[in-house]
């Protein structure tokens, strides 16, 4: 959007903004459309079909690496934000009484145990939601990628929370446990 706007605008001036122009991309107008031909634009733009991914695979790898880099970053830092971190996840696993077998119930020992853990499942999941995503895109399915993952994680999240009351309603001293 910024690199239409700076196109429509610049796209015809000289110096450092013929630069700038060219670093984010230069557009072509198609009938009533606008279409990057270059820059990053032009890298980013989310393909639309597998015919797109024939015609233009150097876009195709830019979009696909862009996509998984982003997931793989985005993930990391959910992990950290969100409380899902080794050393937070170590001492909630102390406090619960909870025990490694052979290892001290220690937070830096349970923490340095299962970093490894935790850090590898992080990038492979954050590597295989970007993958999932760009090829949902790559195929043309319907709606978009991050869209199909939108829906399946609301989807999922629907569910663990009726399955929570459900189990809450079968099993009342369950709710002790809980905080409920």
């Amino acid at each position: 959007m910024v690199s239409r706007l700076v196109w429509t605008r610049f796209g015809n001036e000289g110096g450092w903004m013929k630069t700038l122009v060219d670093i984010l991309g230069r557009w072509k107008i198609e009938g009533s459309s606008m279409i990057p031909i270059s820059g990053l634009a032009y890298y980013i733009q989310r393909p639309y079909s597998p015919s797109f991914v024939y015609l233009y695979p150097d876009a195709a790898i830019a979009y696909l690496l862009i996509t998984v880099i982003g997931c793989v970053l985005f993930a990391k830092i959910w992990v950290m934000t969100a409380g899902m971190d080794a050393s937070t996840v170590a001492e909630q696993l102390v406090k619960q009484g909870i025990v490694l077998p052979g290892v001290r119930s220690s937070p830096k020992v349970i923490k340095t145990t299962i970093e490894r853990y935790i850090n590898t499942v992080t990038l492979v999941g954050g590597f295989l939601v970007g993958l999932l995503a760009a090829l949902a895109d790559f195929t043309g399915a319907l709606g978009t990628g991050s869209g199909i993952l939108l829906a399946v994680t609301i989807v999922a999240s629907f569910y663990e929370v009726i399955m929570r009351e459900r189990a809450l309603e079968i099993y009342p001293r369950i709710k002790r446990f809980l905080g409920g």
